[in-house]
């Protein structure tokens, strides 16, 4: 009896599957789907099933499994990297954006019988800064550093 109970208690606790198919799909019907179909492809990126989000867009991925809020997908959709999705009129909600970043969190499931994405490779920190870009000043050099050569030898000539 107390396994049984056990059982229905914790069974009240389990996390509901985030997935594409039943979650996702419905948010980017109502707010991408104008632009990023498979007819028009903006971007070069289809939003309009699972394979088409997987394939990623004219830069590259959108999302990697488990990446979450650091995803361009996410990022696009809340406004923290540009260009802002949808590019005109309001984000979407917090609600819809929580969701998103919970389903690619969760290893981006496209059905119920879905096994969570392994991630694609090993994470990288993504930098803010241009690494190409110069500082500014003098290059870095030791204060009393001798110009001169320290060894020097006889020639015979």
């Amino acid at each position: 009896m107390a396994t049984a109970l056990f059982v229905m208690v914790s069974g009240g606790y389990a996390q509901k599957k985030i997935t594409y198919e039943d979650d996702i799909l419905p948010i980017f019907e109502s707010a991408c789907l104008n632009c990023h179909n498979a007819d028009k492809k903006k971007g070069d990126l289809d939003l309009s099933n699972f394979s088409g989000i997987m394939a990623g867009g004219a830069g590259g991925t959108v999302a990697d499994p488990g990446e979450g809020a650091d995803s361009i997908l996410y990022g696009t959709i809340v406004h923290s990297l540009e260009p802002f999705m949808p590019p005109r009129g309001e984000k979407l909600s917090k609600k819809d954006a929580d969701l998103v970043r919970d389903w690619i969190s969760g290893g981006m499931l496209e059905n119920k019988s879905s096994r969570a994405k392994k991630p694609s490779g090993p994470r990288i920190a993504k930098l803010d800064v241009d690494p190409s870009a110069r500082p500014d000043g003098p290059p870095p050099m030791p204060e009393h550093l001798s110009l001169e050569p320290s060894v020097t030898s006889t020639r015979n000539t």
